[in-house]
């Protein structure tokens, strides 16, 4: 049996991907989409993103996705972090309701 995503579904998913990775820009529509929910001010996020991706591009060679998340977390605020957690639960438990 084939699953469809929801258009909606597929482009925040990849907007999730791309904060995951630290790409502010593309993943802005994840940003807009819980701001109010989080009460996160894009203009924090945005500088906290940059100063984490420099961070973390000085550190980079042989990292895993694990030691990628251990490494935002060491380096992001606490609320950063626990906004990626809740944003791949939510996608997790979104996903699984469009694949129903």
């Amino acid at each position: 049996m084939k699953h469809k995503f929801l258009p909606e579904s597929l482009k925040l998913a990849i907007s999730i991907d791309n904060f995951i990775n630290l790409d502010y820009k593309l993943g802005e529509m994840f940003v807009n989409q819980y701001k109010a929910l989080l009460n996160i001010n894009k203009t924090d996020l945005k500088s906290e993103m940059l100063v984490a991706k420099n961070c973390y591009d000085n550190q980079l060679e042989n990292i895993n996705n694990q030691e990628h998340l251990k490494q935002l977390k060491s380096i992001v605020e606490k609320s950063v972090f626990q906004i990626i957690q809740n944003a791949t639960f939510n996608a997790c438990i979104s996903i699984k309701f469009c694949m129903m």
